[in-house]
C-alpha cells in the first residue's frame, strides 16, 4: 500500500493512531511529534499530509497540513459531545468536496474542518440508539 497507493494520493488524511501504524511508530502525543510524522507520511509519496490530532490532549482540536511548502496549522476550541462517530471520514469527504467546488488545499481543510465543527454542535446533545452517535449535518426539529 505504501509504495503503490500513497504516491497517488493527493492528500492522506490519518488520524494519529492511523499515522503511527502506517510509519510503524509511537502514537503522536504533541504538535512535534505530528508534524514529524507528516513530514515522514509525505515522504512515502502523497502530495500533502492532514494529521488529525483530534485525540490529542489540550483544550483545541489541531489538525496539521503538512505539504512541500511547510506545516500549516489548524485549530479550534475542542467540543464536549458524545457524538463525534465519522467525524474523519466526515473532514475527509468535506475537504474533497470544497477541492472540487475549486478551492486550493489549505482552504478546503479550514472549510472542511468548520463544517464539522458545526455538525458536532448540532449534534452535541442528540441521543440515538447506544453510545457515540454520528455528526448532525443538517439542523433537527423538535
Amino acid at each position: 500500500m505504501k509504495a503503490r497507493l500513497l504516491p497517488l494520493v493527493d492528500c492522506l488524511t490519518p488520524n494519529l493512531a492511523e499515522a503511527a501504524a502506517l510509519l510503524g511508530a509511537s502514537v503522536a502525543t504533541s504538535e512535534d511529534e505530528m508534524a514529524e510524522q507528516g513530514r515522514a507520511l509525505l515522504a512515502l509519496g502523497p502530495g500533502a499530509v492532514l494529521m488529525k490530532g483530534g485525540h490529542l490532549a489540550g483544550e483545541e482540536a489541531v489538525d496539521l497540513l503538512v505539504a512541500a511548502q511547510g506545516v500549516r496549522r489548524f485549530a479550534a476550541p475542542r467540543i464536549a459531545s458524545p457524538n463525534q462517530h465519522g467525524t474523519g471520514c466526515t473532514l475527509s469527504s468535506a475537504i474533497a468536496a470544497h477541492v472540487a467546488l475549486g478551492a486550493d488545499l489549505a482552504e478546503a481543510v479550514a472549510a472542511a474542518k468548520d463544517f464539522v465543527r458545526a455538525a458536532i454542535e448540532r449534534g452535541r446533545d442528540v441521543k440515538l440508539g447506544e453510545g457515540p452517535g454520528p455528526l448532525i449535518q443538517i439542523p433537527i426539529r423538535g
